[in-house]
């Protein structure tokens, strides 16, 4: 009983995360978005200057006919139809609390990983139908439930021009787990990984589960076989980073120059005011 508790604790928290997803695993980025202290939430479109009340509920039905017998259909989307639809240009806002940190490897909570999971990205991640999509990694293969070998994307790259290579995984799982760098979650998603617990715990140095095979090929070695572990790999502790961004930061890196890997960039971030992310036109 405590074992399905603690897995559907992981699952809820995966699920959460994927929640913030805008087009994960489409292939495509969408628009501008835009986070602010607005009191309003909005959708802007550069076609109009009328405002769409996001908070407002959608109806199907037409308008009532008039007096005199002419009516009018007012075609009103759902959601649904709406984000089936991607923008040609515009602001999406939303009202938003300062994220305690947009470090990944330090991401616990739902206000950051908002803003985490479009800036940066892992091996794998979960669609906005919270099914398991391929993400830097194109594919991937499973031999006997515990050796998990991955193919990384070729055309993908940091924001910065750098292409992520299998070094920068194991750097960047190494990193998370350090107990230096103190991730709150490192243990709960990382856990399954052999030698994960031993180097959280400053008993190794290095995770012997994180195999680098070439640049475009990283192996993961799990202790017993889980249908589980690649869900896992959703969360942000397996994000990568860029190291030699991450190490020039300082423990505020996050702040000055986050370099990440997803379909949008941080664009400027002024605490307590607001936060603006930008296409990223070389999202893989």
């Amino acid at each position: 009983m405590k074992k399905l508790l603690y897995l559907l604790c992981i699952l809820v928290s995966i699920a959460t995360v994927a929640c913030g997803l805008t087009g994960r695993g489409s292939g495509k980025s969408e628009e501008p978005l835009t986070t602010s202290s607005t009191p309003n939430v909005s959708l802007l479109s550069d076609t109009s200057d009328q405002a769409v009340d996001a908070s407002a509920p959608s109806t199907d039905k037409a308008k009532p006919e008039t007096g005199d017998n002419e009516s009018t259909d007012v075609v009103v989307k759902t959601p649904a139809q709406e984000f089936t639809e991607p923008l040609s240009g515009g602001v999406f806002r939303r009202l938003w609390a300062d994220p305690p940190p947009l470090d990944p490897h330090l991401t616990s909570d739902t206000t950051s990983a908002g803003i985490v999971v479009e800036v940066f990205s892992g091996l794998v991640a979960l669609d906005v139908d919270l099914r398991l999509v391929p993400d830097i990694a194109e594919s991937w293969t499973i031999d006997d439930g515990v050796v998990y070998t991955f193919k990384l994307r070729p055309n993908a790259k940091f924001h910065n021009g750098k292409s992520i290579t299998a070094s920068d995984f194991k750097w960047s799982l190494e990193r998370a787990a350090n107990p230096e760098t103190a991730s709150p979650v490192a243990d709960t998603y990382l856990n399954d990984i052999v030698g994960a617990m031993d180097y959280i715990e400053g008993k190794a140095s290095e995770i012997t589960g994180v195999k680098v095979i070439d640049d475009r090929t990283l192996q993961i070695i799990i202790d017993a076989p889980k249908a589980y572990f690649l869900a896992k790999l959703t969360y942000p502790t397996a994000y990568v980073l860029d190291q030699a961004t991450v190490e020039n930061g300082g423990r505020s890196w996050w702040v000055e120059n986050p370099v990440g890997t997803g379909a949008f960039k941080l664009a400027e971030y002024r605490i307590g005011e607001r936060i603006v992310l930008k296409r990223n036109d070389e999202y893989y």
